[in-house]
Protein backbone atom coordinates (compact mmCIF):
# COMPACT_ATOMS: atom_id res chain seq x y z
CA UNK A 1 0.00 0.00 0.00
CA UNK A 2 1.59 3.35 -1.03
CA UNK A 3 2.43 5.86 1.68
CA UNK A 4 0.12 8.88 1.64
CA UNK A 5 1.91 12.19 1.17
CA UNK A 6 0.12 15.32 2.33
CA UNK A 7 -0.46 17.74 -0.53
CA UNK A 8 0.85 21.25 0.11
CA UNK A 9 0.05 24.43 -1.76
CA UNK A 10 2.90 26.80 -1.01
CA UNK A 11 2.19 30.53 -1.21
CA UNK A 12 5.23 32.78 -1.10
CA UNK A 13 5.94 36.47 -1.66
CA UNK A 14 9.69 36.00 -1.09
CA UNK A 15 11.43 33.81 -3.67
CA UNK A 16 14.63 33.28 -1.66
CA UNK A 17 12.80 31.98 1.41
CA UNK A 18 10.56 29.97 -0.88
CA UNK A 19 13.50 28.10 -2.41
CA UNK A 20 14.92 27.32 1.03
CA UNK A 21 11.71 25.90 2.46
CA UNK A 22 10.86 24.07 -0.77
CA UNK A 23 14.17 22.21 -0.57
CA UNK A 24 13.25 21.06 2.93
CA UNK A 25 9.77 20.02 1.82
CA UNK A 26 11.24 17.88 -0.95
CA UNK A 27 13.50 16.13 1.57
CA UNK A 28 10.45 14.89 3.49
CA UNK A 29 8.61 11.86 2.14
CA UNK A 30 5.44 12.87 4.01
CA UNK A 31 4.95 16.08 1.96
CA UNK A 32 4.25 16.76 -1.70
CA UNK A 33 4.27 20.37 -2.91
CA UNK A 34 1.60 20.33 -5.63
CA UNK A 35 2.02 23.96 -6.68
CA UNK A 36 3.34 27.41 -5.72
CA UNK A 37 1.33 30.65 -5.70
CA UNK A 38 2.83 34.15 -5.63
CA UNK A 39 -0.11 36.34 -4.55
CA UNK A 40 -3.48 36.07 -2.82
CA UNK A 41 -5.71 35.80 -5.94
CA UNK A 42 -3.54 32.95 -7.21
CA UNK A 43 -3.61 31.33 -3.77
CA UNK A 44 -7.41 31.30 -3.78
CA UNK A 45 -7.65 29.99 -7.32
CA UNK A 46 -5.16 27.15 -6.79
CA UNK A 47 -6.64 26.16 -3.44
CA UNK A 48 -10.04 25.74 -5.06
CA UNK A 49 -8.58 23.85 -8.03
CA UNK A 50 -6.17 21.55 -6.16
CA UNK A 51 -7.92 21.05 -2.76
CA UNK A 52 -4.60 20.68 -0.89
CA UNK A 53 -4.33 19.12 2.56
CA UNK A 54 -2.22 22.08 3.74
CA UNK A 55 -1.81 25.67 2.56
CA UNK A 56 1.43 27.27 3.76
CA UNK A 57 1.61 31.04 3.32
CA UNK A 58 4.99 32.72 3.69
CA UNK A 59 4.26 36.41 4.14
CA UNK A 60 6.23 39.57 4.79
CA UNK A 61 3.24 41.27 6.43
CA UNK A 62 -0.05 39.64 7.37
CA UNK A 63 -2.25 42.44 6.04
CA UNK A 64 -6.01 42.52 5.55
CA UNK A 65 -5.96 41.04 2.02
CA UNK A 66 -4.19 37.94 3.29
CA UNK A 67 -6.53 37.63 6.28
CA UNK A 68 -9.49 37.79 3.89
CA UNK A 69 -7.75 35.18 1.72
CA UNK A 70 -7.39 32.83 4.70
CA UNK A 71 -11.05 33.34 5.57
CA UNK A 72 -12.06 32.47 1.99
CA UNK A 73 -9.84 29.36 1.97
CA UNK A 74 -11.40 28.23 5.25
CA UNK A 75 -14.92 28.73 3.89
CA UNK A 76 -14.23 26.93 0.62
CA UNK A 77 -11.99 24.16 2.00
CA UNK A 78 -12.99 23.58 5.65
CA UNK A 79 -10.76 20.50 6.03
CA UNK A 80 -7.60 22.22 4.76
CA UNK A 81 -4.96 23.16 7.31
CA UNK A 82 -3.82 26.79 6.94
CA UNK A 83 -0.38 27.78 8.21
CA UNK A 84 1.08 31.28 8.00
CA UNK A 85 4.83 31.90 8.30
CA UNK A 86 5.36 35.59 9.07
CA UNK A 87 7.96 38.00 10.43
CA UNK A 88 5.79 39.11 13.33
CA UNK A 89 2.66 38.13 15.23
CA UNK A 90 0.90 41.34 14.19
CA UNK A 91 -2.78 40.70 13.42
CA UNK A 92 -2.47 37.18 14.88
CA UNK A 93 -5.89 37.29 16.57
CA UNK A 94 -7.54 38.39 13.35
CA UNK A 95 -5.75 35.60 11.50
CA UNK A 96 -6.89 32.95 13.96
CA UNK A 97 -10.47 34.22 13.74
CA UNK A 98 -10.18 33.96 9.94
CA UNK A 99 -9.36 30.27 10.24
CA UNK A 100 -5.56 30.16 10.34
CA UNK A 101 -4.45 27.05 12.26
CA UNK A 102 -0.88 28.11 13.05
CA UNK A 103 1.01 31.39 12.85
CA UNK A 104 4.73 30.61 12.81
CA UNK A 105 7.67 32.97 13.38
CA UNK A 106 9.85 33.13 10.27
CA UNK A 107 12.96 33.30 12.46
CA UNK A 108 12.50 29.66 13.50
CA UNK A 109 14.81 27.11 11.86
CA UNK A 110 13.39 25.38 8.79
CA UNK A 111 13.39 22.02 10.60
CA UNK A 112 11.16 23.45 13.35
CA UNK A 113 8.80 25.02 10.82
CA UNK A 114 8.51 21.65 9.07
CA UNK A 115 7.75 19.88 12.35
CA UNK A 116 5.02 22.41 13.14
CA UNK A 117 3.53 22.00 9.66
CA UNK A 118 3.52 18.23 10.07
CA UNK A 119 1.84 18.39 13.47
CA UNK A 120 -0.79 21.08 12.94
CA UNK A 121 -4.36 20.04 12.10
CA UNK A 122 -7.44 21.87 10.85
CA UNK A 123 -8.64 21.95 14.48
CA UNK A 124 -5.56 23.80 15.75
CA UNK A 125 -5.25 27.51 16.44
CA UNK A 126 -1.76 28.24 17.72
CA UNK A 127 0.92 30.91 17.57
CA UNK A 128 4.60 29.89 17.60
CA UNK A 129 7.15 32.49 18.68
CA UNK A 130 10.74 31.42 19.35
CA UNK A 131 9.63 27.79 19.61
CA UNK A 132 6.76 28.30 22.12
CA UNK A 133 3.03 28.56 21.64
CA UNK A 134 1.43 31.79 22.75
CA UNK A 135 -1.66 32.46 24.87
CA UNK A 136 -5.19 31.12 25.23
CA UNK A 137 -4.36 27.42 25.01
CA UNK A 138 -6.84 24.99 26.52
CA UNK A 139 -7.01 21.17 26.60
CA UNK A 140 -9.37 19.30 24.30
CA UNK A 141 -9.27 15.61 25.22
CA UNK A 142 -10.84 12.52 23.74
CA UNK A 143 -12.11 9.87 26.13
CA UNK A 144 -9.16 7.58 25.36
CA UNK A 145 -6.52 10.25 25.85
CA UNK A 146 -8.27 11.51 28.97
CA UNK A 147 -7.80 8.08 30.55
CA UNK A 148 -4.10 8.09 29.75
CA UNK A 149 -3.19 11.53 31.09
CA UNK A 150 -3.94 12.60 34.64
CA UNK A 151 -5.60 15.93 35.37
CA UNK A 152 -2.27 17.36 36.56
CA UNK A 153 -0.48 16.07 33.46
CA UNK A 154 -3.09 17.76 31.26
CA UNK A 155 -2.56 21.01 33.17
CA UNK A 156 1.19 20.72 32.59
CA UNK A 157 0.64 20.03 28.91
CA UNK A 158 -1.31 23.27 28.53
CA UNK A 159 1.42 25.26 30.30
CA UNK A 160 4.10 23.61 28.18
CA UNK A 161 2.20 24.69 25.09
CA UNK A 162 2.18 28.26 26.41
CA UNK A 163 5.99 28.12 26.53
CA UNK A 164 6.41 28.19 30.34
CA UNK A 165 9.61 26.79 31.82
CA UNK A 166 9.63 24.25 34.67
CA UNK A 167 10.11 26.85 37.41
CA UNK A 168 7.28 28.96 36.01
CA UNK A 169 5.04 25.89 35.84
CA UNK A 170 5.89 25.06 39.46
CA UNK A 171 4.99 28.58 40.56
CA UNK A 172 1.76 28.56 38.54
CA UNK A 173 0.60 25.24 40.01
CA UNK A 174 2.07 25.78 43.50
CA UNK A 175 4.18 22.62 43.34
CA UNK A 176 7.93 21.98 43.49
CA UNK A 177 10.22 21.83 40.46
CA UNK A 178 11.09 18.14 41.17
CA UNK A 179 7.35 17.38 41.14
CA UNK A 180 7.05 19.13 37.78
CA UNK A 181 9.94 17.02 36.48
CA UNK A 182 8.25 13.85 37.67
CA UNK A 183 4.97 14.76 35.99
CA UNK A 184 6.80 15.63 32.78
CA UNK A 185 8.61 12.29 32.80
CA UNK A 186 5.32 10.40 33.15
CA UNK A 187 3.64 12.53 30.48
CA UNK A 188 6.51 12.08 28.01
CA UNK A 189 6.37 8.32 28.55
CA UNK A 190 2.62 8.17 27.90
CA UNK A 191 2.88 10.36 24.77
CA UNK A 192 5.93 8.50 23.50
CA UNK A 193 8.07 11.67 23.56
CA UNK A 194 11.53 12.50 24.84
CA UNK A 195 11.31 16.28 25.35
CA UNK A 196 9.00 19.29 25.77
CA UNK A 197 8.86 20.23 22.09
CA UNK A 198 7.93 16.71 21.00
CA UNK A 199 5.22 16.60 23.68
CA UNK A 200 3.60 19.82 22.39
CA UNK A 201 3.73 18.59 18.79
CA UNK A 202 2.28 15.20 19.79
CA UNK A 203 -0.49 16.94 21.73
CA UNK A 204 -1.32 19.12 18.73
CA UNK A 205 -1.44 16.12 16.42
CA UNK A 206 -3.75 14.23 18.79
CA UNK A 207 -5.98 17.30 19.21
CA UNK A 208 -5.20 17.51 22.94
CA UNK A 209 -4.65 21.28 22.92
CA UNK A 210 -6.40 24.06 21.07
CA UNK A 211 -6.99 27.80 21.36
CA UNK A 212 -9.72 29.50 23.39
CA UNK A 213 -12.40 31.03 21.21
Amino acid sequence: MPFYREKILYVDEEELFCEGLLRHFKSKNSFEVVDVARDWPEALSKTEKLAPDIVVLNLHVLHSDWIDTCKSIRQRQPSTTIIVVAESSENSKEALKAGVNALVAKELPFRDILRIIGSTTERSALVFLNGGTQEHVKPVLSAADGLRLSKRERELLVLLAKGLQNKEIANRLSISVPTVNNHLYNMFRKLGCSNRTEAVYAAMKKGLIDMEN
